[in-house]
């Protein structure tokens, strides 16, 4: 084995003494059968081990509280990991340990797997893994881009942003980096502009539609959209599956209407990347995200009467139609 595999192990075994039990803990294994086992329905995190160690039916491990009494969560969850009330034995906490961090180590770009640490503080930090920590597909992309550029622009940022440390979240960590790119980075090589189309043109906004990789990384510059990444996992294949993605440059900022109220509130968007699915002969708007890759509802951005009106223009709606139409054809054409 080389030095540098024992290194990783020997770091991996210190985190993992130092941390296990909070990690156990974090992920909802220690509520094993019973009833608060059910809060771990949404995280990510938890769903990915489950995945990753052989739980195929996981919508019958997070069922109602019938399959709990039945053994749910404590039998499926881990097929012989442990026992209901009886929590993990040693050797399937080990194997949780073992994945979670295999994870944790995936993220980080270093060869030496000197931020994973932090990244397993952030992730215990975290009150709702839900919301407060990248998700899988994010942690791959976006989350770890950022800590190749942390990496990157350490030695040309000022002292102030070098402790990885400082930083409270890992949104927190992201967006400082996408700052101080913008201030600091060196001009990188004049970017591939793949193909794209304009489809939709006006004094408020450009709409363009992506048709490859490529152009949704040139579009999506200065984002934190994981369609956009170009130094870790890029998630646009998975997403141009489903559907075209588009994306909207504003020349006005939409002023989003508030979350409850839906009255215009103080917050604006420039530019929004919005990932439709195709059903047959229609199609929906299944996620819109600003900047940084933040969650925006349709309904808040339709409060801007810029938008709305945009929205309702027929020119819009049919650029849409054929949008969705080139991109059937596109994927029959790759099967």
């Amino acid at each position: 084995m080389r030095y540098y595999e024992l290194l990783v192990e020997y770091k991996t075994d210190i985190t993992k003494g130092k941390y296990g039990q909070n990690i156990i803990n974090k992920l909802g294994f220690d509520l094993v059968g019973t009833e608060e086992a059910l809060k771990v329905r949404d995280n990510d995190w938890t769903l990915k081990c489950l995945d990753d160690m052989g739980v195929l039916d996981i919508d019958s491990v997070y069922g109602g509280l019938d399959d709990l009494e039945e053994g749910g969560i404590g039998k499926a969850l881990y097929d012989g990991l442990g026992n209901i009330g009886e929590g993990l034995t040693p050797q399937d906490r080990n194997a949780v340990l073992d994945n979670i961090l295999l994870m944790f180590e995936e993220i980080d770009p270093t060869t030496n797997k000197q931020y994973t640490q932090q990244i397993v503080k952030w992730f215990l930090k975290s009150a709702n893994l839900a919301s407060d920590f990248p998700n899988w597909e994010d942690a791959r992309s976006t989350f770890k881009e950022s800590l190749y550029y942390f990496q990157k622009l350490r030695e040309r940022i000022p002292e102030e942003y070098r402790d990885i440390g400082k930083y409270k979240n890992p949104k927190e960590f992201m967006n400082t980096v996408q700052g101080l790119r913008e201030k600091y980075g060196k001009k990188e090589d004049q970017m591939d502009k793949g193909q794209h189309e304009m489809i939709y043109t006006s004094d408020f906004v450009n709409v363009y539609w992506p048709i490859d990789e490529k152009a949704a990384c040139y579009l999506g510059q200065g984002t934190q959209w994981c369609t956009s990444a170009t130094r870790s996992e890029n998630a646009f294949n998975g997403y141009n599956q489903r559907g075209p993605l588009v994306i909207f440059n504003f020349k006005k900022p939409v002023t989003l209407g508030d979350a409850f109220t839906l009255e215009p509130s103080d917050v604006t968007v420039d530019k929004i990347q919005m990932s439709l699915t195709v059903t047959g002969d229609n199609w929906k708007i299944s996620q819109i995200a600003d900047v940084r890759d933040g969650w925006v509802d349709f309904d808040e951005l339709y409060v801007d009467e810029n938008f709305h009106a945009m929205w309702n223009d027929l020119k819009f709606q049919s650029a849409l139609g054929k949008v969705t139409d080139a991109w059937k054809i596109n994927r029959e054409s790759l099967k």
